[in-house]
């Protein structure tokens, strides 16, 4: 799945927000493919714990370090 054709412009101040659950992990996912590392805030530990699992499946080798609230 190729969500962006090229690699995507973000700057400081570029938030993704209102993404629906289950897609979220997948834009995340599209987005590593262009940057080395990023930053994800989620609402509680529930979306947490769903995230890091669905990105875990996605590529196991994938570093997250979570701070839960």
């Amino acid at each position: 799945m190729n969500l962006f054709s090229d690699k995507p412009n973000f700057h400081k101040n570029n938030i993704l927000y209102n993404i629906s659950d289950g897609i979220d992990c997948f834009v995340v996912f599209e987005i590593l493919r262009f940057y080395n590392k990023i930053l994800v805030v989620l609402r509680d530990d529930v979306r947490l714990e769903r995230f890091s699992k669905s990105l875990n499946t996605l590529n196991s080798k994938l570093n997250i370090i979570e701070f839960p609230s």
